[in-house]
């Protein structure tokens, strides 16, 4: 297990899905790469229902919700592409 599988797993123990949210909310835009790449993996492993929920909100949801899960939904679908993955 890599360092940032690690933290991903520690991440994922230590939140439910609606603490994940708000740390994601406020804190992956402000983050570097690593921390980025440990809430990817926190999604592709553990939160694949957050991760339909921040999707369906980013591009169903209200204005409010579009503009403020929109940005970090396209940097996952971005990460997902460079790392040739696929999102749940």
């Amino acid at each position: 297990m890599s360092p940032e599988e690690k933290e991903a797993f520690i991440l994922h123990r230590n939140t439910n899905d609606q603490q994940f949210k708000d740390k994601l909310l406020s804190k992956f835009n402000k983050t570097n790469d690593s921390e980025k790449k440990i809430f990817y993996i926190c999604i592709i492993k553990f939160k694949q229902n957050v991760w339909e929920e921040i999707k369906n909100m980013s591009q169903k949801g209200s204005n409010k919700e579009r503009k403020k899960w929109g940005p970090i939904v396209q940097e996952l679908y971005r990460m997902a592409k460079e790392r040739k993955e696929k999102l749940p």
